[in-house]
């Protein structure tokens, strides 16, 4: 196996036992509020809906949603995940939210 491969097997492997951290971490945490307007936006957040998405389907401005998602983001209720394929209004790697 070449030195790329294994990096990214250990890599891999360091992000799945993080991810089990956080997961146990949340377990014995407090329970956080969260607002109706945040309620909403959780629901959203199913892999498939970007930033842009949020805001056209909540009517709420750019900054407004950002600010939500880096919010739940912190609280650990929800993460941002990059996909491979592309958004087409931005051709950049498109990133969509799933909950935590």
């Amino acid at each position: 196996m070449s030195k790329d491969l294994e990096t990214v097997k250990l890599l891999r492997s360091i992000d799945n036992k993080l991810d089990t951290l956080i997961t146990l971490t949340r377990l014995i945490a407090p329970k956080q509020n969260i607002t109706k307007e945040e309620k909403k936006i959780i629901e959203l957040c199913n892999r498939k809906n970007t930033v842009s998405d949020i805001v056209q389907k909540t009517e709420k401005k750019r900054n407004t949603i950002e600010v939500a998602l880096s919010s739940l983001r912190g609280k650990g209720i929800i993460k941002s995940v990059t996909l491979s394929e592309k958004d087409p209004s931005t051709k950049k790697s498109k990133v969509v939210y799933v909950r935590a």
